[in-house]
């Protein structure tokens, strides 16, 4: 029994999600949410904006690190940002779950859709520094089913994103780190 238990337990310590896009790889080992209520993450869009993080790092909110970072500065890391803009879609929160969609005509300075996303390379290197591959996802499909503004339970729902010849599918289930 005891071998049964060690081994659930290290099945839990990978990845969640897993995505492969334009050769690099994103295994997802945590998701966090940032909120710009009043603001904007992409200026383009709509206010009201959410920007989910999904990184190959736990935690990855500074608020859940402590004292210490699981940021390895030593080896590269991966990251998917999906921004999406409450405001623009009049229909979201009815109950209904439309989705935020976005293809390759939109960026973020300019608009042109109400959600985004894009995936960074990052060079091994201290958090904080710039990517070196960025690329925009050509098209997408996101839907949030349940987003508490009291941020007390996580911000769930689903996507799926094409970024060139690669189309990936993947859920939500993150908690904010404002």
């Amino acid at each position: 029994m005891k071998w049964l238990t060690l081994a659930v337990l290290l099945v839990g310590c990978g990845p969640s999600q897993s995505f492969n896009i334009n050769g690099y790889s994103l295994p997802v080992r945590d998701q966090l949410f940032l909120t710009r209520p009043q603001g904007y993450f992409c200026t383009g869009f709509a206010p009201d904006q959410l920007q989910f993080q999904l990184a190959d790092y736990a935690p990855s909110c500074y608020l859940d690190q402590g004292n210490a970072s699981a940021y390895d500065p030593n080896r590269d890391h991966t990251r998917m940002d999906i921004v999406v803009a409450l405001s623009a879609n009049p229909t979201y929160g009815n109950g209904t779950h439309p989705p935020f969609t976005f293809d390759n005509t939109a960026d973020c300075t300019n608009g042109g859709a109400d959600s985004l996303a894009t995936f960074y390379h990052f060079p091994a290197g201290p958090i904080g520094g710039q990517p070196d591959m960025t690329i925009q996802a050509d098209s997408g499909s996101i839907r949030i089913f349940s987003y508490d503004m009291t941020f007390k339970t996580a911000t769930t729902g689903d996507f799926t994103l094409t970024f060139g010849s690669n189309t990936i599918t993947g859920t939500l289930n993150a908690l904010n780190c404002d």
